[in-house]
């Protein structure tokens, strides 16, 4: 596991196919850790971007500043899944 601190200072060679983040959900929290994961991974995906505040304000952002085809977003808009918290998907030019 790299926690938002070591991978600070983590310096691949060759950056990740995807970083999974699902930490801190305070918005300047979460906002740095996603950052962090993204300058290592080449798709980076995002938990709680429904429910909680911070999360969803830095989705919302996320959103506004990418072009539709370059994110992808899954959430229980069918109820399908009790409790799901959607995800977010930020992959610029997989699409």
């Amino acid at each position: 596991e790299i926690k938002a601190t070591r991978a600070r200072k983590y310096k691949p060679d060759e950056r990740f196919d995807l970083c999974f983040v699902d930490a801190t959900h305070v918005y300047p929290g979460v906002q740095q850790e996603f950052n962090d994961a993204r300058t290592y991974s080449k798709i980076t995906a995002l938990h709680d971007i429904v429910l909680e505040p911070g999360v969803k304000q830095l989705w919302a952002e996320i959103k506004d500043s990418n072009k539709p085809e370059d994110y992808t977003e899954i959430t229980n808009d069918k109820n399908e899944f009790p409790g799901s918290l959607g995800i977010g998907i930020l992959h610029p030019g997989f699409n």
